[in-house]
Formats: C-alpha cells, sequence, structure tokens
C-alpha cells in the first residue's frame, strides 16, 4: 500500500484541484498542497491540521446529523464505493466565499492495493463554467435593454402559475400594459430616447414589483406584463393605477397632440380561476380584449374584469 501512495504522490502533488485519498474506514491517508491550501483559505482548518487524525466519513456523517444535505449525499456515495455497489461518485456544489461565488464538483474513485480499498477524492474548481452559464441563463431570460425579464421567462412563470393554481384552487391575474402612443415617440425623438423611456418604464415597474411582490416582464416592443396569484382585482387595479400615475410623473413627454403632455399607457387587467379546460391562451385574449377596449376608449386607463367569482360559484 505504502508503494501505491508514494506513487500516487509523485503524480498528484502537481495537481491543481484539491485532492485527498481515504482509506476503507474513511481515514484520511493522504492530502495534496492543494488541499491544505484551500483548508487555510477557507478557514476550515490550520497550518498544524494533521489530516491524518481525520476520518472524512465522519466528518460527513457530523455535518448530515447537523442538517446538511451535501454531507449526506456524500457519505452515502462514499460508503457505495467502498463497499463496491458503484465504480464512481460525483457531485456537484457551491462553497460560496464571503468575496466571490464558486462551485466544485467532487469526484471520487476507489482503487484497490492488496485486499484493502481506498477512495481518491478530487475537488475541482468549476467556478468560471457555472459563472458563464449563469451569465448565459440570464441572457436567455432578461431583456437585454431593460434588464427585466423578458416574454421566454414571463411565459414559463405563468405556465408555473397557471398549474399550480388549478391544482391549488387559486386566482391568477394577468396585466398587459401597452404604452400609448410610444411609435410616434419613437419616430419623433429617435430611437434612442424611445430606448430610454423603455429602460425608465421597466425601471418602474421593477420597483414597484419589488414593492408589491409580483412578477413583471417586459413582453415585447412597448408591451410589459404581471402576473399575481391570489390576489384580489380590486388589489391589482390599484397597483395598476399607482404605475399609471407614477409614469405619469417621469413627465416623459409625450409628442402627440392628446390631453396629457406625456407619455400614459393603458392596462387590460383579467382575473380568474384556471380549470383543466382553460388555458394561459385563454387569459391573455381576454387581457388583450380590455386593452383593446382601454385603447379604443381614449387611453390612459384601466379596463378588468374578474372571472374568478363565478368559477368559485
Amino acid at each position: 500500500m505504502l508503494d501505491s501512495i508514494e506513487f500516487l504522490k509523485s503524480i498528484i502533488d502537481s495537481i491543481a484541484s484539491q485532492l485527498a485519498v481515504i482509506d476503507s474506514d474513511g481515514r484520511i491517508v493522504y492530502v495534496n498542497q492543494s488541499w491544505c491550501d484551500f483548508g487555510k483559505e477557507s478557514g476550515a482548518c490550520c497550518d498544524t491540521v494533521e489530516w491524518d487524525t481525520i476520518n472524512y466519513l465522519t466528518a460527513c456523517d457530523q455535518s448530515s446529523v447537523n442538517g446538511d444535505n451535501f454531507g449526506s449525499s456524500v457519505a452515502q456515495g462514499l460508503r457505495d464505493l467502498i463497499q463496491g455497489d458503484t465504480e464512481e461518485f460525483q457531485i456537484e456544489y457551491p462553497c460560496h466565499s464571503p468575496t466571490q461565488k464558486r462551485w466544485f464538483i467532487m469526484r471520487c474513485t476507489p482503487f484497490d492495493q492488496g485486499n484493502q480499498r481506498f477512495i481518491v477524492i478530487v475537488h475541482q474548481d468549476v467556478s468560471q463554467r457555472k459563472l458563464a452559464e449563469e451569465a448565459v441563463e440570464r441572457l436567455a431570460r432578461f431583456d437585454s435593454l431593460t434588464n427585466i425579464h423578458n416574454r421566454r421567462s414571463f411565459d414559463e412563470h405563468m405556465e408555473a402559475s397557471w398549474s399550480k393554481a388549478i391544482e391549488c384552487q387559486q386566482s391568477v391575474s394577468l396585466a398587459i400594459i401597452d404604452l400609448d402612443y410610444f411609435k410616434s415617440l419613437n419616430d419623433y425623438y429617435g430611437h434612442q430616447a424611445g430606448d430610454d423611456c423603455l429602460v425608465k418604464v421597466a425601471q418602474l415597474l421593477q420597483s414597484l414589483a419589488t414593492l408589491h411582490g409580483f412578477f413583471c416582464a417586459r413582453y415585447g416592443g412597448e408591451e410589459f406584463a404581471i402576473i399575481w396569484v391570489e390576489e384580489s382585482v380590486d388589489k391589482t387595479r390599484i397597483i395598476c393605477n399607482e404605475f399609471l400615475q407614477a409614469l405619469q410623473a417621469l413627465q416623459i413627454k409625450n409628442p402627440c397632440p392628446t390631453s396629457c403632455p406625456h407619455l400614459t399607457a393603458s392596462i387590460g387587467l383579467v382575473e380568474l380561476i384556471p380549470n383543466k379546460s382553460s388555458t394561459v391562451k385563454d387569459a391573455f385574449r381576454q387581457a388583450d380584449a380590455l386593452l383593446y377596449q382601454a385603447k379604443k376608449e381614449g387611453r390612459n386607463k384601466i379596463l378588468c374584469h374578474s372571472f374568478s367569482e363565478k368559477a368559485r360559484a
């Protein structure tokens, strides 16, 4: 066994990943320098720690007792390797520090020396990959101009909320917001002014979302959307009205000859209780119809309807 460990040392001492070897009882028999350095950096140990006095399995079991699911999963995975039930075990986990987000993959592989089994444990830093994945995920679900959720993200959230509402017999409220005469504003003042306008509206909407706890998104062009779960139409109408008032307070110039010199919006708002015979498209169709009617009646207003009482009856 000693020859094998010495041979292993000669190969792995230069490996950047944190690496340790444990025996079949879980006792640490070797760690490389990267393992020691990471332990000190993370505050898990000091310079004088004697790693061969530590039982890795025991430490995992103790973490499990303290409610750490990661410790429980690792302990079980290692025991499966020791008993020969599996040939490899790996798990990805976060290990964030106060100053940076970090992720690691733990890979465990057994090898036998004589009649004894040992496990090589490698912790590989995959933070750059995870950060890149997060960036890609954000690009896929957030609008690049306004930095709020995009249509894809909203549709996913709407579908999830719809399914949950069917299961729990909860109401869902949907508001579709369309900026009045935005095309004229964009044409008259230029695309940069139009973009600035959309950013300001999105920031306003997101601030209200944070305050009132709803989900909002830029749904396309000058159109925004909001979803609430289990919120009365009376409450959602008040929030929509708060948005209209705050929008006018931004005093974004409106080039069209209307009664209001500043940018306004029209809103179609619907509340309903989803069921298995209804679809998300039904909610959008109803909200769109109310929005169209609000535009037809002069803009700068909210038209709403509630189907929830009828559905409950």
